[in-house]
């Protein structure tokens, strides 16, 4: 799952097609899994998923997703090549070290504020 994340991440591979034999479970998890390194809602994740996966959702595909830990993926992403998605590089952009993360606001006319959580 890490791997297929990190391909993902970068926005050298794009465009990119996510798909499984149905579309549905191992693609929803993985989208499941990339919307928590988004930072959507649990809610808002497994709404996604059973919207695609229905009428066969299967708990276990939820389960794994609220279990997975984003912070082994965020220890690798290059920061220089995320997508220009709205959650992703848009606003700010997280940078390796998932313990201590430096969120990076770059603006409009390139000024950065830097600030730890």
């Amino acid at each position: 799952m890490c791997e297929a994340l990190l391909v993902l991440l970068d926005s050298r591979n794009h465009p990119v097609l996510i798909h499984c034999n149905k579309g549905k479970h191992r693609t929803g998890c993985l989208v499941g899994c990339l919307r928590k390194l988004q930072e959507w809602t649990s809610t808002s994740v497994f709404d996604e998923y059973r919207r695609f996966s229905a009428p066969k959702s299967r708990s276990m595909d939820q389960l794994f997703i609220e279990l997975f830990d984003v912070r082994p993926v965020l220890a690798r992403i290059d920061g220089s090549h995320l997508p220009r998605w709205p959650t992703m590089a848009g606003g700010y952009k997280r940078f390796a070290n998932p313990d201590n993360l430096l969120l990076v606001d770059q603006s409009e006319d390139g000024e950065k504020d830097e600030k730890r959580v």
